[in-house]
């Protein structure tokens, strides 16, 4: 069975099934603050320059450092392992409808083959959407292209903490 973990940096990322031996592991954005076991890929698909302002200053001194696949916009030389996410391919199967890295993700994850797809540290508690723009955009283009996984009978795997593709009741039968 193929299966990846995209991982994010909120708190479920410590639940990540880092030695499952048929789990390939994708961190987003800013992981490297947690620590964390060494990924087989990285995105921050961000252009260098809003990493580089709206990051943590050593963010991308450290995705400079990595071996393994960065996906950005396109290769920069100060990230030797930088590639192209492809974009064009993406949009052309899923459309346009991307609010962040985690959905990009997804679309890749689904746009490759994986069988299973689990979402950790992309838990989207209340505080998170209260605070962050951006977050209800975030939030529902990542539950479109887990809703397309799904339709395509691809295992999504939550943790218990996420926010994601759960309601407080079935709508008009628990009242």
């Amino acid at each position: 069975m193929k299966k990846v973990a995209i991982v994010g940096t909120g708190p479920s990322w410590i639940l990540t099934p880092f030695k499952d031996p048929e789990m390939e592991v994708w961190y987003l954005n800013e992981m490297e603050i947690h620590n964390p076991p060494m990924p087989h890929r990285w995105f921050q698909i961000h252009s260098l320059a809003v990493a580089n302002a709206d990051h943590n200053p050593e963010h991308t001194k450290h995705l400079a450092k990595l071996k393994i696949p960065v996906y950005m916009q396109k290769h920069y030389p100060e990230i030797p392992a930088s590639i192209p996410l492809p974009k064009d391919v993406l949009t052309e199967r899923f459309g346009t409808y991307f609010g962040c890295t985690a959905s990009w993700a997804v679309a890749l994850a689904i746009d490759e083959g994986f069988r299973e797809i689990h979402l950790y540290g992309l838990d989207f508690p209340v505080f998170y959407m209260d605070r962050e723009p951006n977050g209800y955009i975030q939030r529902a283009s990542i539950e479109h292209k887990l809703g397309m996984a799904q339709a395509l009978g691809i295992k999504v795997v939550l943790p218990p903490s996420s926010t994601l593709l759960k309601t407080p009741k079935v709508y008009g039968y628990e009242e």
